[in-house]
């Protein structure tokens, strides 16, 4: 990455959305420019992250009924662009934790912008896929399948270098600050619901007890 951290990344937000095509073609280098020369910044990451969002409701409500028997019974959009939104933001607080523990040296604000450009496979496959499952056939669904799998590992593999470039890791740190990250995300999840759980309870036995003294 020696010849890329000679390159001034400084600049306007469509040249900070232009760093998607430096991702691709040098990731690693890409992310830890992300960190270390202002390669994204608060727009152009929302910008990628609000693609991402829309993207996914596309592929969800979209794709040929071939390929998502879903659509039959009609797809519900709210509830999977929630859970995706909770799970992203989940990643981004556990990663940033995790790393802040591992002498990792990304900020809050560079696992914001990172994630959110991280998501690309999303936007450059999905909705591409999409659009072209209306002329595939169930002859084709392997080619669709390879397709979709392909996004999914991309997608994969964007973390992946994404934590290795923000928190400047080895292969070795960034696998063990994952695994680490995602257990952090499962524990936080089990928390809210734990939480969102007693909280419930809570207000059905003050409601219950409300009722008695009204009823007495």
């Amino acid at each position: 990455g020696a010849w890329y951290a000679k390159m001034p990344l400084r600049g306007s937000y469509f040249r900070q959305l232009k760093h998607v095509g430096t991702l691709v073609k040098h990731p690693i280098d890409g992310y830890h420019a992300i960190r270390y020369q202002d390669g994204a910044g608060l727009a152009s990451s929302l910008t990628l992250l609000a693609l991402a969002f829309a993207a996914l409701g596309l592929i969800r409500s979209q794709t040929s009924f071939v390929f998502n028997p879903e659509i039959y019974e009609g797809v519900k959009l709210g509830p999977v662009l929630v859970q995706f939104i909770a799970i992203w933001i989940g990643w981004v607080i556990a990663h940033y934790l995790v790393s802040s523990l591992m002498r990792g040296e990304g900020r809050l604000r560079d696992v914001f912008y990172g994630s959110s450009y991280a998501l690309i496979p999303i936007i450059a496959i999905g909705i591409p896929l999409t659009v072209i499952s209306h002329g595939f056939t169930l002859s084709e669904a392997s080619i669709f399948k390879f397709l979709e799998l392909a996004m999914y590992l991309w997608t994969f593999l964007q973390f992946f270098w994404m934590v290795q470039g923000i928190q400047n890791y080895s292969v070795g740190e960034a696998i063990l600050n994952i695994i680490f990250s995602l257990l952090a995300l499962a524990i936080i999840a089990t928390l809210i619901f734990i939480f969102f759980s007693l909280s419930g309870e809570l207000i059905n036995f003050i409601y219950s007890i409300y009722q008695e003294v009204i009823i007495r």
